[in-house]
């Protein structure tokens, strides 16, 4: 079936981006019971490749119709280049923004994993230059994954208005 077809192809991609690895094991003799026992290892991709990550686990899942079709990979976010996810980055922060009850499953969903998404403090990981302009016309919680979404939309809308040297 085409679900085969992508399951190899999963494969295949985790050894194009991590040469000479299998997510299933470097020993071609423990690659089958790993496969049997859906054992697979993704960490060698690191965390700069979530969206990769992400394929991957869906391209090998055990269950062949939880497999995504060729058009669902190729419309994967890890495909994306940088204006499509900074414009989808921006759309969503706006979606979110209109949400005004705090116990709504959007925005629960969005903030369930927000360390592992923007760390303890995801000011941290901004350029000082910015960290400091940042704070200039709003109040944002370094926490959530919904503030960080906005600094994010607010900078790229009024990018002209910040110092040059952050626009750099």
């Amino acid at each position: 079936t085409f679900a085969v077809d992508i399951f190899s192809l999963g494969c295949l991609f985790f050894n194009v981006l991590v040469p000479g690895s299998h997510p299933f094991g470097d020993q071609w003799y423990d690659r089958e019971a790993n496969v049997a026992r859906n054992k697979f290892d993704l960490s060698p991709m690191g965390d700069r490749l979530a969206d990769a990550q992400d394929l991957v686990a869906r391209m090998i899942s055990a269950d062949p119709l939880k497999r995504p079709s060729a058009a669902q990979t190729i419309a994967h976010p890890f495909f994306w280049g940088s204006e499509k996810r900074l414009s989808f980055l921006v759309t969503f922060s706006d979606r979110i923004e209109q949400e005004r009850d705090p116990t709504s499953p959007l925005l629960r969903g969005v903030e369930a994993n927000a360390a592992d998404v923007v760390g303890h403090s995801w000011d941290n990981r901004l350029h000082p230059d910015l960290t400091n302009d940042v704070g200039k016309f709003r109040r944002y919680d370094v926490t959530l994954v919904r503030d960080c979404l906005r600094v994010i939309r607010n900078k790229t809308h009024h990018w002209q208005e910040l110092p040059p040297k952050v626009q750099q």
